[in-house]
């Protein structure tokens, strides 16, 4: 890393999803340079996550200037390379508060992994894996925080008993927001506790029954917007919001006194299938600003993403009708 650059993995509701980090630099530290993976042969649109001010090149291309006001990130184009399989992007810091927090190419190349290869996979009665991702309408934590107060009312609930019905086999369910003992038992007291690379962290890896033929992993979360999704895409991420007790009960608030918690990412699960539902935290006034175009974008990140590094294909929900709140 260049001299005067700093990585930072404070967690906070304005941290990059991309890698879990952001960089800042002091004022006149050299140019940080990111090379992206190799990538199919395509002509790419380049885009950078990035708040404050700044500049950003492609490769050895002109500099183009970065002004991002307010806390949330926002993705700047920068330009396109052409019949690339590899994209470099240079970024200058023009003030303490810049963060530079990713590397975006979008090709005019999407892969397309078919949904039909796992619907013959499950019809042959072959293991497969399904992975839900989204906000709370697919977390739906009986309603401890958001969705249906019923699991069996709710999408996950609904989705099981239509599987285990069509395919006439036992779906393995889980939550990796929920393990064992939260909240259902109201005797448990202590978390399970790991150390890795000497960060003490709540143990909230959850797994999945490996013998069932299908198993149904839900990685939903409440509050969530459709640019929150590639935060579970690695093979383990962390959280700061979840399980202390308030008057007896598990509560979800963020308690800063406690260590983050350590989930299984998406690739640990290595899905089959991902089915993606997000939109109506964008459209319910808490991302102001948010538009149909930036909604798009973003799902269009993930479709791209769930394909290209796990592997899996992809069906993209939108959200259900919403009746209260603020629309934008």
């Amino acid at each position: 890393m260049p001299a005067g650059w700093k990585r930072n993995t404070d967690r906070n509701f304005n941290n990059s999803q991309l890698a879990l980090e952001y960089l800042t630099a002091v004022q006149g530290a050299a140019p940080y340079k990111t090379i992206s993976e190799t990538l199919p042969k395509a002509h790419y649109t380049i885009f950078i996550m990035a708040i404050g001010k700044g500049r950003a090149r492609v490769g050895g291309g002109d500099w183009k200037e970065i002004n991002v006001t307010g806390n949330y990130y926002q993705w700047v184009k920068l330009g396109k390379s052409k019949k690339s399989r590899q994209v470099t992007v240079e970024v200058k810091s023009l003030s303490p508060a810049f963060k530079y927090a990713g590397l975006l190419a979008a090709g005019d190349r999407l892969p397309i992994i078919s949904v039909a290869r796992v619907l013959k996979k499950l019809r042959r009665g072959d293991p497969v894996t399904i992975a839900l991702v989204g906000d709370s309408v697919t977390e739906n934590a009986k309603g401890h925080r958001g969705g249906s107060t019923s699991f069996e009312k709710g999408n996950p609930g609904l989705f099981k008993a239509m599987l285990e019905k069509e395919f006439d086999t036992p779906v393995a369910y889980a939550s990796h927001r929920e393990p064992s003992d939260w909240p259902e038992n109201p005797k448990a007291t202590k978390f399970k506790m790991v150390t890795l690379d000497k960060i003490q962290y709540r143990d909230g890896r959850v797994e999945v029954d490996p013998s069932a033929k299908i198993r149904l992993i839900n990685m939903g979360k409440g509050g969530a917007a459709s640019d929150n999704g590639w935060h579970r895409f690695p093979d383990t991420f962390t959280e700061v919001n979840a399980w202390h007790k308030i008057k007896g009960q598990w509560s979800d608030i963020a308690k800063t006194d406690l260590q983050p918690i350590l989930r299984w990412g998406l690739t640990h699960y290595r899905p089959d299938l991902v089915i993606i539902n997000f939109g109506t935290n964008d459209a319910n006034g808490s991302h102001k600003g948010r538009t149909a175009k930036d909604y798009l974008f973003f799902m269009k990140i993930l479709a791209t993403m769930t394909q290209h590094r796990l592997g899996a294909a992809v069906i993209l929900s939108t959200p259900h009708k919403w009746t209260r709140g603020t629309h934008q």
